[in-house]
């Protein structure tokens, strides 16, 4: 559980600045929230 709850502080501090990132380097936004949530899945799973 307390994995989880730290992930959680961790995915709300960070969510918008990676979006915002991801869409500086795509430079269109439609993409940008699903690619974001990858990111965070596949950091979760590690």
């Amino acid at each position: 559980m307390e994995r989880k709850s730290g992930f959680d502080e961790f995915f709300r501090a960070f969510f918008n600045p990676a979006c915002l990132f991801i869409g500086r380097v795509l430079k269109r936004s439609d993409d940008v929230s699903d690619m974001a949530q990858e990111v965070f899945m596949r950091l979760y799973e590690r």
